[in-house]
């Protein structure tokens, strides 16, 4: 199984009723396998910077195969300097969820507009609704 664009529409649709429910806007980007980005949205006031990380946050997640949370403590415990090497690519702080069905990784989505934990549940919100579409 690939992660396609009606997956994206039923992930994004999700994320912006939750981001909508929080009074937050934030961008939406979710990427496939590849880190090739199939799916964006920038809700109507959300930060400028935050089309930028939004997609940082999917790629660094698919990258890592890790929720963007996890990446700090990863290179802290095993893969120190990496976040030098990738020159400010790597995004270290929660709103990215990689995506996996049936143990294979189809892709990720990052969240950006909110603050870090508004991010994350926002951002597992549009997982749930993807997992729910089984």
């Amino acid at each position: 199984m690939e992660l396609n664009l009606n997956d994206a529409f039923i992930m994004a649709l999700e994320a912006i009723k939750k981001a909508g429910s929080i009074h937050v806007d934030v961008c939406i980007s979710i990427v496939n396998s590849h880190g090739e980005e199939i799916f964006f949205c920038k809700m109507d006031n959300a930060l400028k910077i935050s089309e930028k990380l939004a997609f940082k946050k999917a790629y660094s997640s698919i990258s890592l195969k890790v929720p963007t949370s996890d990446i700090k403590k990863l290179i802290d415990d095993s893969l120190c300097g990496l976040d030098t090497a990738m020159a400010g690519e790597l995004v270290m702080f929660g709103g990215g969820i990689p995506i996996f069905r049936d143990g294979k990784l189809l892709g990720a989505v990052g969240i950006s507009g909110g603050a870090v934990e508004e991010d994350v549940v926002i951002a597992k919100a549009a997982l749930d609704a993807f997992n729910r579409s089984i």
